[in-house]
């Protein structure tokens, strides 16, 4: 996730920079900075290979639909005092947005949350419950949809 911040925060300074018309040089600024031989290291990165779900979904031989959003819900006594709907690759990052109390109780209840970030990522982010749990009178629900 911090790289992700990263990339996002660098893609903002790009997008600034051109607003701005300042052309920085970057090929020479890294050049001055990173050693060659990081720089070949990372030049010669090979990902690794995407899940399988995903790239069925790729190849075009999943006819399941990704979902599209992430949705955190709490009711108390059967209302709905909470709902939160996410861009539903949160799901990958679920546990930055379990709250500490919340988090509790998930281990409590046995939920391996790195568990259901990996059933996320292999089912290539499809529609499912994720999370229900009952604290009468309060109920706690995430799912993707």
């Amino acid at each position: 996730m911090d790289s992700l911040l990263l990339l996002r925060a660098f893609g903002g300074l790009m997008q600034q920079l051109a607003t701005l018309k300042i052309a920085l040089p970057w090929r020479e600024m890294l050049e001055e900075r990173v050693p060659e031989a990081l720089r070949m290291q990372a030049a010669n990165f090979e990902p690794p290979p995407l899940p399988a779900a995903i790239q069925a979904k790729i190849d075009g031989r999943d006819a399941r639909p990704l979902a599209r959003s992430l949705i955190v819900q709490v009711l108390d006594g059967g209302k709905q005092k909470v709902k939160l709907i996410f861009p539903a690759e949160v799901a990958l990052d679920l546990e930055s947005i379990v709250p500490d109390d919340v988090r509790e109780m998930i281990r409590e209840e046995n939920i391996d949350l790195t568990g259901l970030i990996d059933q996320v990522r292999d089912t290539g982010i499809a529609p499912q419950a994720l999370i229900q749990l009952e604290r009468p009178p309060k109920t706690y629900r995430v799912w993707l949809e």
